[in-house]
């Protein structure tokens, strides 16, 4: 459990991970080993997954960081050189 559930995610508004929707609220995430980035509720019980980027041309990957994406709706989550895009909800 303690390698999936490495930070909370806080959200005032509607937000989607990879496609997936979520309602505003808080949440445990984890980037996996096998390249997924997991969604749990605060107990620890999974809600879904959804692949991850790998960005190879990232001069210093950091811990855990969250940059603007290429479109104006889009943020990126990194983990490392791994990331995903978190977009607001519809």
């Amino acid at each position: 459990m303690r390698e999936q559930y490495q930070f909370y995610l806080l959200a005032d508004t509607a937000v989607e991970a990879g496609g997936k929707r979520l309602m505003p609220g808080a949440y445990g995430c984890g980037f996996l080993a096998d390249g997924g980035f997991l969604v749990m509720d605060l107990a620890g019980h999974e809600l879904f997954r959804v692949p991850v980027i790998r960005d190879a041309s990232l001069k210093r990957p950091r811990p855990l960081l969250m940059q603007a994406g290429k479109s104006t709706d889009e943020v990126r989550l990194y983990l490392g050189r791994d990331y995903v895009i978190l977009r607001p909800g519809k």
